[in-house]
């Protein structure tokens, strides 16, 4: 981000808008790789591409050689050449197309970025020089499909001009996401959809880059990563590259390490692309020294750290495709570990043709599903923006789901169909909410039969059943061996247990051998499914829980091997009746019901996936990202979320989430359990602006969330709204203007935050239903922002909603008390909203003109 920043100021110093009346042909065109065309292509690359199509996209451009263009539409006098409709000669033409850009800019700096359609520039060429001159106020991709993409997943409207689609996107962006972020996060999610995206990375020939790239001194390491499908870069000191922000902080960091003061600037970029600029499908062509070719392959997986690689420690995953020596003959290979050729395609050509790089459809590369979303991310705006009803689109978006045409009855029955699958979860932040609602807790059981006593256990919050359900499901993608063993052990404690029952069913006695040749009984099952243990004789009962049991199954495969059960036993669950686990666990064994392959197509208790989830280790999280489980947080800023949080504040980080190496894990307080965050695991919170309780937000969680801004959209009035244009008819009121009138003095008498969302105006079909939406909705926000101060309410909505009462019947209508005037409280205007409902349609017709400020 601060390199593009960097990039965008060199470019504004270099043509300010001020520059531009006075900009020559010559300037705006020449062959020197100086002119206004090569950095708005060139120079400002790193701004978004428009790179491909001819020299026409300009309008006009001078020539390189001496070949006529005989197209229709287009003219030349052998210096330049140009789109005929631009004018008759070059000096022209040039003065259209200058006129154009200066309009461009100068509509780009004010903010007027629906103007800017009407330019007769081509797009790609337009809207680049838009978003150089707008502040960054535009988003720098320059393909329409992209961004008509990206506003189906957020559903706005498609059939939209640029402008309007640039207008309503950017209002999409996270709060603390750059420009940049947001930029790339849409193209790669356009490119994976578009095969840009598939199997066939050759599909897309403007963004695909090549590389060409190093295995190490003297390609030392080519074998090795050629056989495990890998690439990866040096500079193993500077640790894991996703902690810097920029190619400088690489430089600093070089610098300190080896405490030069050189230039490490090319050490900083081979890193710093290898860290952010190279992407999924790219080609990488592996060198050694300044000759040999060794072979090529695509990229297939994000950047991503191995602390236990004995090697380079920063990695990419690459589909090699072809290995071998190939002599370059022309020229001498550049030397740098890793450089980006994209730039230089009569070379690629070269080496592809002497490689034999194909470029046709039969190669193919298995690209892992990647999800660039956020991993906690709150949507926040005003009342009535859409923040709830956002959530279960992006929440789909997650899934995968194409919701492409889908009416909204549809994509409501996706969203169910996942929270069935216990894939969503839905909750809403109240004051009443706690760490033990959220987490864990101690909670009642009811008794099974009438008489029983009420026992308590620990129950797991929304949250952390959630955690449990997305850890099982990233077990169940690639079954351990512990995992099954595991799982076969709670299947033979079921048996075990059912068996049990029978048999105390008929009053049977029934013992079990103790480690030293003893007996113990079973007294029974209790009501969480615990075998209740007693020694002959006595009253006292033990009980012996699967989940107990389990752990010292899986620490001691040889129970005769055991010498002390009381120290060894204690060392893997704490304290506990040794002799009475001993005795159950024996008796398992010897039952044989471990191992019986029971298990196959199974729907497994919630008591088999804890047991599986308390099993894995850190390790089995290592490199899987799994499928994703959400949790919808509406009104987040309602509830006491530092209490309601606790030791999650860290744990949702993600960094801190398990299978990363700063992965961090906590014992709960009252199961005293090991508990982290999986990586698939989602959080989706909504928050009222103009709610007061925004303020009582933790700053520490604030810093853990991705912050999308949902503001009012009144275009969206036009484009979705219930009456054609927005504009009802017959009465030629026009809602978005009417929406737009009322925010803005909102805004300049409260703040942005309390403005009023196009919800409200969504569903408006006629004048009946625009007099609800005020009396039920509209007027009810504004008493809330201006505690009942009728006079800024009427300065937002005028007078023709008032009753204004200026005479009072009685002459003094306060009682009499020694010493105050009362004169001025006498004639005191008394302000009364009136009933909207109850206003004929000519009064409130009339109230909305006054409104407006129109005459009446």
């Amino acid at each position: 981000m601060h390199n593009n920043s960097n990039v965008l100021e060199q470019f504004l110093e270099k043509w300010p808008l001020e520059k531009l009346p006075d900009m020559t042909l010559e300037e705006y065109t020449n062959l020197d790789k100086n002119s206004f065309c090569y950095w708005v292509e060139a120079e400002t690359e790193d701004l978004g591409s428009i790179w491909g199509g001819s020299s026409y996209k300009f309008g006009i451009y001078k020539r390189q050689g001496s070949k006529n263009d005989s197209r229709r539409g287009y003219l030349t006098d052998g210096e330049y050449s140009w789109v005929g409709k631009y004018g008759q000669n070059s000096k022209d033409a040039f003065n259209t197309i200058k006129h154009y850009i200066i309009q461009i800019a100068e509509f780009a700096t004010q903010g007027s970025i629906k103007e800017i359609d009407t330019i007769d520039l081509g797009d790609a060429f337009k809207w680049k020089i838009a978003f150089l001159y707008s502040n960054e106020q535009i988003i720098p991709i320059y393909k329409k499909e992209a961004l008509i993409r990206e506003a189906e997943r957020n559903g706005l409207s498609t059939d939209a001009s640029l402008g309007e689609l640039h207008t309503a996107l950017i209002t999409q962006k996270g709060y603390n996401e750059s420009i940049y972020d947001y930029s790339n996060r849409i193209w790669n999610t356009y490119a994976r959809e578009n095969d840009l995206n598939s199997q066939y990375p050759e599909n897309n020939k403007t963004q695909r880059k090549y590389w060409l790239y190093s295995p190490g001194r003297k390609a030392r390491f080519w074998d090795k990563y050629y056989n495990d499908g890998i690439m990866g870069l040096g500079w193993n000191e500077l640790g894991d590259l996703r902690r810097y922000n920029s190619k400088e902080d690489i430089v600093s960091k070089l610098q300190e390490l080896q405490q030069t003061d050189s230039s490490k600037k090319n050490d900083a970029a081979a890193n710093f692309d290898f860290l952010k600029n190279m992407s999924v499908g790219d080609v990488v062509i592996a060198k050694k020294g300044r000759k040999e070719y060794l072979g090529y392959g695509y990229v297939t997986s994000d950047y991503y750290y191995d602390e236990t690689s004995k090697d380079h420690k920063s990695l990419r995953k690459v589909n090699w495709i072809k290995k071998g020596i190939w002599t370059e003959e022309n020229t001498d290979i550049i030397v740098k570990t890793l450089t980006d050729y994209t730039r230089y395609p009569e070379t690629i050509d070269r080496i592809k043709s002497i490689i034999g790089i194909e470029d046709d459809k039969h190669v193919k590369i298995k690209i892992p599903r990647m999800n660039k979303s956020p991993l906690n991310s709150i949507l926040y705006g005003p009342p009535g923006t859409g923040k709830t009803y956002n959530t279960i689109n992006k929440t789909l978006e997650l899934f995968d789901e194409d919701l492409t045409g889908l009416s909204r009855a549809d994509i409501k029955a996706k969203f169910e169909e996942k929270i069935s699958q216990n894939r969503i979860v839905f909750t809403t932040f109240h004051q009443s909410m706690t760490y033990e609602d959220f987490v864990e807790g101690i909670k009642p059981v009811e008794p099974q039969k009438e008489g029983d006593p009420v026992i308590y256990k620990i129950e797991q919050g929304i949250f952390q059943k959630l955690c449990v359900e997305a850890t099982f499901s990233l077990a169940k993608e690639n079954e351990s061996v512990t995992t099954e063993k595991v799982l076969d052990f709670s299947l033979a404690f079921d048996e075990f247990v059912a068996t049990i029952q029978d048999r105390l069913s008929t009053n049977e006695e029934v013992e079990l051998e103790t480690k030293n040749g003893g007996k113990v009984i079973v007294d029974g099952i209790s009501q969480q499914d615990n075998i209740l243990i007693k020694h002959p004789g006595k009253d006292n009962t033990y009980p012996v829980s699967k989940q107990r049991l389990s752990k010292i199954h899986a620490a001691f495969p040889d129970l005769n091997e055991i010498n002390n059960i009381d120290q060894q036993f204690r060392s893997v669950i704490g304290g506990s009746n040794s002799t009475a686990n001993w005795a159950v666990l024996n008796a398992i064994r010897n039952s044989n019901a471990i191992n019986n392959n029971k298990k196959t197509d199974q729907e497994y208790k919630w008591e088999d996936k804890i047991e599986v989830v308390n099993s894995l280790k850190k390790v089995d999280f290592k490199g899987k990202n799994g499928e994703p489980f959400v949790i919808i947080i509406d009104e987040i800023n309602r509830g006491n979320v530092s209490q309601i949080f606790g030791e999650l504040i860290t744990l949702i980080e993600e960094d801190k989430r398990l299978g990363n190496p700063e992965a961090i894990q906590v014992q709960l307080p009252y199961s005293k359990e090991m508990f982290g965050v999986p990586p698939n695991v989602y959080i989706i919170g909504t928050m009222n602006t103009a709610d007061r309780s925004v303020e009582a937000l933790d700053t520490a969680l604030r810093r853990r969330f991705s912050f999308i801004e949902m503001p009012p959209i009144p275009d969206l009035i036009r484009i979705e709204g219930k009456v054609p244009n927005g504009i009802i008819p017959d009465h030629n009121i026009d809602l978005t203007t009417l929406l737009e009138t009322i925010n803005n003095r909102i805004e300049k008498l409260l703040d942005k935050d309390h403005m009023i969302g196009h919800s409200y105006f969504l569903t408006v079909n006629n004048l009946e239903s625009l007099k609800l939406a005020f009396q039920n909705k509209i007027l009810p926000l504004l008493q809330e922002y201006f505690f009942g101060d009728y006079g800024k309410i009427g300065l937002v909505i005028g007078s023709g909603f008032f009753d204004i009462r200026n005479e009072q019947d009685e002459e003094n209508i306060f009682a009499h008390f020694d010493d105050y005037d009362v004169s001025m409280l006498n004639s005191r205007k008394v302000y009364r909203l009136k009933n909207i409902i109850q206003m004929s349609d000519q009064n409130f017709v009339e109230a909305l003109n006054l409104l407006q400020g129109k005459d009446i």
